[in-house]
């Protein structure tokens, strides 16, 4: 939401945010993200934790927690052991709940979905507790592990938790020119779906752009889980159109 800022700026600005179409952004429930700067280690994540009693804070994606600077998803869990044993420590001293990361790249360590499944489900044993892997959309190279209709109803029919991402399943909607609201639906209600992200953009880049128009999913908000949490990630820095 505020990429470039360290997560204190970032939390202290949260205080005012509003957005035109989600409104009132809340701290209840805050996601930390690698946009942020700044390594989130285990003493920094205690100071936050600290400064802000009243909020829960979760881990997403590749958040730095090292001085080293990665890219690490689901297809990275036996590739890079130290990372992710970094990330527990720091999710541990967060007192999180959940953690989410990405897919990842076909031309990854993980060479299919059942494989990125298995990995999340191992991450998941390795944490005790609940570890979502967040689905993608297609570019132009098909880089990326869950990007399709057909990979996404095998996240729905798999066993792990995930995390929905609207403005991604935008892009899957406009590259592939279908759009099945009732398997849309059917993830958003699942239980093993701990989040929804949501942003604007125009049907073929993750531009993150904040919503001002009502997209075609807003109406399907209403079946997300009643125990999912819903995040904005749209840039408050460079709001766009």
């Amino acid at each position: 939401m505020f990429p470039g800022l360290t997560y204190e700026d970032a939390m202290a600005a949260l205080v005012d945010a509003v957005e035109p179409i989600v409104g009132v952004v809340h701290r209840d429930h805050v996601q930390l993200c690698p946009q942020s700067s700044g390594v989130l280690d285990v003493e920094r994540a205690r100071r936050l934790r600290e400064a802000h009693p009243h909020s829960r804070f979760r881990l997403h994606a590749n958040v730095r927690v090292q001085e080293a600077r990665v890219v690490r998803d689901a297809g990275h869990v036996l590739d890079d052991p130290a990372y992710f044993a970094q990330i527990q420590r720091v999710h541990e001293e967060l007192g999180a709940c959940t953690y989410s990361l990405h897919a990842g790249r076909r031309r990854g360590p993980a060479s299919s979905l059942d494989v990125v499944f298995d990995n999340v489900r191992r991450l998941e044993d390795a944490f005790g507790a609940i570890v979502a892997v967040e689905g993608l959309y297609p570019d132009n190279d098909r880089s990326f592990h869950l990007d399709d209709w057909d990979s996404y109803a095998r996240l729905l029919s798999s066993e792990v938790h995930f995390a929905i991402d609207l403005s991604h399943l935008h892009i899957v909607a406009t590259r592939w020119g279908t759009l099945p609201t009732s398997l849309v639906r059917e993830l958003l209600a699942c239980e093993r779906c701990v989040e929804v992200h949501v942003s604007g953009n125009d049907g073929f880049r993750d531009q993150h752009r904040q919503l001002e128009r009502s997209p075609w999913w807003l109406p399907l908000l209403e079946s997300v889980h009643p125990e999912a949490l819903v995040f904005t990630e749209s840039d408050h820095r460079r709001n766009r159109s």
